[in-house]
């Protein structure tokens, strides 16, 4: 998989954890941009996975993005450029549950809360047909709300 840092993210990530580091301060606990409104996160071990998405968003307006990494230094954003989510993004429903998928390449990636369970990052190789998940520390309903669903 291809992971991509840009030089603009690299030197945020590099002045905010200086100045965390002077200041005494707690590194940055969410990937999204101050005009930005962190949409779903989860965190897994040390890592932050997390939809950003501007306001106003609907289908054809604004934009949603995925970023994933350590807190403060993501290591892969998709899409790269601020675009509306439709044809990006899919919203997938299921019994008890919901989520959001899209494709980098030859990986598909779900994101998926239960109503029941904690919420799940599932990545699967289209080439090998080989899947990991990632189990998030905590349980979130927002994509199984029907706000959610307006958005695709």
């Amino acid at each position: 998989m291809e992971t991509t840092i840009t030089t603009t993210n690299f030197v945020r990530a590099a002045v905010g954890l200086l100045a965390s580091l002077a200041l005494g301060t707690a590194i940055a606990s969410s990937h999204c941009l101050p005009s930005e409104k962190s949409f779903w996160s989860c965190a897994a071990g040390e890592k932050l996975y997390e939809v950003c998405i501007s306001q106003p968003l609907k289908p054809g307006v604004g934009y949603m993005r995925y970023v994933a990494g350590r807190p403060g230094i993501p290591e892969l954003t998709y899409p790269m450029k601020r675009v509306p989510p439709k044809g990006r993004f899919k919203y997938e429903m299921y019994a008890r549950a919901g989520g959001i998928s899209f494709k980098i390449g030859a990986f598909e990636y779900l994101l998926s809360d239960n109503l029941t369970e904690p919420s799940e990052i599932n990545v699967t190789d289209t080439r090998s047909n080989r899947s990991t998940s990632t189990i998030c520390e905590e349980k979130s309903e927002v994509l199984t709300l029907t706000s959610t669903i307006n958005l695709f």
